[in-house]
């Protein structure tokens, strides 16, 4: 990537660059975590947001997830138990759940994969993106139109 500058002379350099793990990197990438199961390309979102909706577990899934990042902060901060980070937040008055929100890393298959542990072949069906836009491939006579009139 070239950048212009006003110093025409001067030659610009990339700076170092590391892996950038703010909170909008986070959703700007999970954007594009997409994988092919089961032949089909899906949304790494979607699929984690339909099992939240879902999963009668996914309650669980999510503590264990908050307790793993608690454990294992993504920042060099020290790890410690969920229980003790929540009472030292709110006395302990609030479930974790409530308090700490955390970007999922779409991208990291490891932190995706106990997510996504009572995914079904049919949750995934529902997810994909043609069950989502519906119209796409239907006959000409079967899409509704936007400008009124079906």
């Amino acid at each position: 990537m070239h950048v212009r500058t006003r110093d025409t002379d001067r030659q610009w350099q990339p700076g170092p660059f590391g892996t950038w793990a703010t909170t909008h990197f986070r959703r700007w990438s999970n954007a594009f975590a997409h994988a092919r199961v089961d032949g089909l390309k899906l949304s790494a979102e979607d699929r984690v947001v339909y099992q939240q909706v879902l999963d009668a577990e996914f309650d669980q899934r999510w503590a264990a997830y908050l307790e793993h990042r608690s454990l294992h902060p993504a920042g060099a901060g020290p790890g410690m138990p969920l229980s003790e980070r929540l009472a030292r937040v709110t006395g302990g008055d609030l479930p974790a759940d409530r308090v700490f929100h955390p970007v999922v890393d779409l991208r990291d298959e490891t932190t995706v994969a106990p997510l996504l542990a009572g995914e079904s072949a049919e949750d995934r069906q529902a997810v994909a993106p043609v069950r989502r836009h519906p119209h796409v491939g239907a006959p000409q006579s079967a899409r509704v139109h936007s400008r009124g009139g079906a």
